[in-house]
């Protein structure tokens, strides 16, 4: 959603002009299996690799609804392909997770975190949203809420 919210453009009868409104977008379906994950991180090293002016962020949304950390899969070749987007110049983002009540966090602090794996290397961007006040809002199946 945030893609296509910066990608927007009133070209095509648009109402609102997002912050890249000439940007693509390519949306890959995904049951979150290391081997898809991988596939898509490939696809789009082939996509730089046949233009090096290309310039790609790959947004991630994605995460295991757990108060702990998961283990990484064996023999998974998930990371290699990220460490090789990242060389090849992909920005890589991931959505910071939801699940700061699923690790005992409280609403006023922000320590434990559930920002683990993928999501917590530096040679990414790692993304969240908070109001003024420094609460982070989340969305749960019982709808938006603070933290």
């Amino acid at each position: 959603m945030c893609a296509c919210i910066a990608a927007g453009s009133r070209s095509a009868g648009g109402l609102f002009e997002g912050v890249a409104p000439d940007a693509g977008l390519i949306a890959c379906k995904t049951r979150f299996f290391d081997s898809e994950l991988t596939a898509i991180y490939d696809f789009l090293i082939a996509k730089v690799d046949d233009d090096p002016s290309l310039k790609i962020v790959a947004t991630n949304s994605f995460g295991y609804k757990t108060g702990t950390p998961p283990a990484v899969a064996p023999g998974s070749d998930f990371p290699d392909a990220l460490d090789e987007a990242i060389s090849r110049g992909i920005t890589v983002c991931f959505s910071a997770g939801n699940y700061h009540q699923l690790v005992g966090g409280a609403p006023s602090t922000c320590d434990p975190t559930s920002i683990w794996l993928h999501k917590c290397r530096e040679d990414l961007v790692t993304v969240a949203t908070c109001d003024l006040g420094g609460s982070m809002w989340f969305y749960s199946s019982r709808g938006p809420g603070r933290n």
